[in-house]
């Protein structure tokens, strides 16, 4: 009998997110009788799943536990004042409610949305290309989700989560536009990659031309900006779409190639970035330079040595509660 490969990085990842989700809908009193049964299906497929079943509401549990003690916000202030036996306590008590307001609040309401919208997605630090119907290539970053419809003037995509990168198949009948946050980017044939991270939508050019159009005049086609090859712009909800510069088309969606590539953005964006490629969050809680430039090429497969060596540049030590918060401070 041959032997059972063991699990993947990316195969535990998922299986402790689905963990957390399952925790959170039992939590919240929304499960019934169908939820139960289909948990308890979940659970005998693998005893992977019963181990992250056991650790999520482990984690649940603690936080339950340490609920008096989230009233006051740990500080800077507090952590300084007691020795360490405190300091560890207190801190982990206020990294734990942080890690329930994360985890048990904002995620699964999200994920339900995306997930009940979504024709194709990816889970925390996976990357995967899709072929359209019409020959069009999408290829989607981590913890991201679009939907598609095709319709016979045109071909609308859905960016409900994250980023991706479209290599769209020419057909000047139906121009190829991608949707997110009431604003639109079109094109007929052309590769560009779009990402929305709640707040703005950025757009990046590699090959031929699109237009951007924020909400505002996402309704009028002949409005908008254009953007070329190696030009990168986009747009808020409530503001105009923009000429933000201009970028390596070699560097367009690097992480395609398994690279993240930081050419002078701040210390803090870095840090929002590397937080793509994990489960949870990562907070910035210690005294550094937020503003500080960063110029580096990681891995997506080691985020966590990249987090380490920023960290380093600002002497702040990593502190991992959980695979779901880490902090630096």
């Amino acid at each position: 009998m041959s032997a059972v490969p063991p699990p993947t990085n990316q195969q535990e990842r998922s299986i402790s997110e689905q963990a957390h989700r399952w925790v959170t809908r039992l939590a919240g009193g929304a499960a019934g009788s169908d939820d139960l049964n289909a948990l308890r299906l979940w659970l005998d497929i693998d005893p992977l799943h019963q181990a992250a079943f056991e650790e999520a509401r482990t984690t649940w549990q603690l936080t339950e536990s340490l609920a008096d003690d989230f009233a006051v916000p740990v500080t800077t202030a507090n952590v300084v004042a007691f020795g360490r036996a405190s300091r560890r306590r207190g801190l982990v008590a206020g990294l734990a409610a942080l890690a329930a307001c994360f985890l048990f609040a904002a995620i699964f309401d999200d994920d339900l949305r995306v997930v009940s919208e979504a024709d194709f997605r990816t889970g925390v630090g996976e990357v995967r290309e899709v072929v359209l119907a019409d020959g069009s290539r999408v290829t989607l970053n981590t913890d991201s989700a679009i939907a598609v419809d095709f319709r016979s003037g045109e071909r609308l995509i859905g960016l409900l989560r994250g980023e991706a990168y479209f290599d769209v198949k020419p057909d000047p009948m139906r121009p190829f536009r991608v949707a997110a946050l009431g604003g639109a980017t079109s094109a007929v044939g052309t590769a560009f990659a779009v990402r929305e991270d709640g707040m703005d939508v950025s757009v990046a050019v590699s090959e031929g031309t699109v237009r951007v159009a924020s909400p505002a005049v996402a309704t009028n086609s002949s409005n908008g900006i254009l953007l070329k090859a190696g030009q990168f712009g986009g747009y808020r909800e409530s503001a105009a779409p923009a000429l933000n510069g201009t970028v390596d088309q070699s560097r367009v969606a690097a992480w395609r190639n398994g690279r993240i590539v930081f050419d002078g953005r701040s210390f803090e964006d870095a840090i929002k970035e590397l937080d793509r490629y994990l489960p949870g969050r990562i907070l910035l809680a210690g005294d550094a330079r937020r503003d500080r430039p960063v110029s580096a090429v990681f891995s997506v497969d080691a985020v966590d040595g990249a987090l380490d060596a920023l960290a380093e540049t600002q002497g702040l030590n990593v502190l991992r509660i959980t695979d779901y918060l880490i902090i630096l401070r």
